[in-house]
């Protein structure tokens, strides 16, 4: 007699819950509706679909969510010659891009292979910071007054669970449409005829950056700034003379 009351107990409990979950599911198809450039792939997702198992899609719908859309009068960054006298440049011919800076500051761009697997290219460091962290007042995690790095597809970071799993991307412009998770759209620039879009990048902290689309994405960030305001002149300098080669 025991035994069949658990039972039936269990069936119930099974049966709200199945319930419940079925009625989330319909809540998150009416909340979330993807827009004609971005693909919501349903929750029923079959195992080696994206040659991945199965997987439960739910989490990943609930956290994607269509953004107001805003308008922001792109910024023309334009650079005066006589503020690179001196300076060094900098050509990439793997990646495609160049740009200008100063002569003192430390570059990088022979990385270990584990920097390159998250798509690092380079960074570069002032003698300023280098100065600030060997004093130990400024945080070792941002310590680059530039990062560059560049992925193939926007998908493959910032789509939820990556690769496009559960939500695909097909270009930038339409992944700024929705919520992404640690990133923020906060404006847009011109450099060079190349729009760029500006990021607060999220974390323990926050980072300024700027993405560009150009056969994969770019992506400059700011480590020691918290946003535009606290760019040093020679960081706003070099991202004015960022350019594309090919």
């Amino acid at each position: 007699m025991v035994t069949a009351i658990v039972v039936m107990v269990g069936v119930l409990v099974w049966f709200n819950e199945s319930a419940r979950t079925k009625q989330l599911a319909e809540e998150l198809s009416l909340q979330i509706q993807p827009n004609d450039n971005a693909e919501v792939i349903s929750n029923n997702n079959p195992a080696n679909q994206y040659n991945s198992p199965a997987i439960d899609c739910t989490y990943a719908r609930e956290q994607h969510k269509k953004l107001t859309p805003r308008y922001f009068e792109p910024e023309i960054l334009n650079t005066q010659d006589s503020t690179t006298i001196g300076w060094k440049t900098y050509i990439n011919n793997k990646y495609g891009f160049s740009f200008k800076y100063p002569a003192d500051w430390t570059m990088n761009d022979k990385l270990s292979p584990d920097e390159l697997t998250i798509g690092a290219i380079l960074w570069l460091q002032s003698p300023q910071t280098k100065e600030l962290l060997l004093e130990g007042k400024k945080d070792w995690g941002y310590q680059f007054d530039l990062s560059l790095s560049f992925i193939n597809n926007i998908n493959d970071k910032y789509s939820p669970f990556g690769d496009g799993v559960c939500v695909k991307y097909n270009n930038l412009e339409n992944a700024f449409s929705y919520n992404i998770p640690l990133l923020t759209k906060i404006g847009e620039v011109v450099v060079n005829g190349v729009k760029g879009y500006e990021v607060i990048m999220g974390g323990a902290g926050s980072a300024y950056g700027v993405m560009f689309e150009h056969s994969g994405v770019y992506l400059l960030g700011f480590d020691t700034a918290g946003n535009k305001s606290a760019m040093s002149p020679e960081q706003k300098t070099i991202l004015s003379t960022f350019k594309f080669i090919n």
